[in-house]
């Protein structure tokens, strides 16, 4: 089954990451799109997070027109790590869209999301 393509991404970078620290809280901002390519460079970019101790995250997506499944298996498994190390992973500004599919995947319900990451970054109570 060949995959639908969002006529977005063609003129998009395919993932750029923005990490800023906040107090203790790494805020991860996503530029482009996830998918089964950029997937990987996401996971380590949040191995490297966490190689620092830094146990609290926000994944941003406020700039993201994309997310596949592959990209949801890093997030669940560096919320699964980060939950175990007494920490988080919440999300930020997902899209109609993102959101869909997170729906689809049954995830919707596993992942603290907030409007922005503002909101995220308070959650953790930064």
């Amino acid at each position: 089954m060949a995959e639908i393509m969002d006529p977005t991404r063609a003129a998009q970078p395919s993932l750029a990451i923005d990490l800023d620290e906040v107090g203790e809280v790494v805020c991860a901002r996503l530029h482009g799109y996830v998918d089964a390519e950029t997937a990987p460079q996401l996971d380590e970019q949040l191995q490297a997070v966490r190689a620092r101790e830094m146990r609290n995250v926000v994944v941003d997506f406020s700039d993201v027109t994309h997310l596949s499944s592959q990209g949801v298996a890093v997030l669940m498994r560096n919320l699964m790590v980060l939950r175990d190390a007494g920490g988080d992973l919440r999300l930020a500004g997902l899209n109609p869209r993102l959101r869909e599919i997170l729906l689809a995947l049954a995830m919707v319900d596993v992942f603290q999301s907030h409007p922005d990451a503002a909101a995220a970054i308070a959650s953790f109570g930064a």
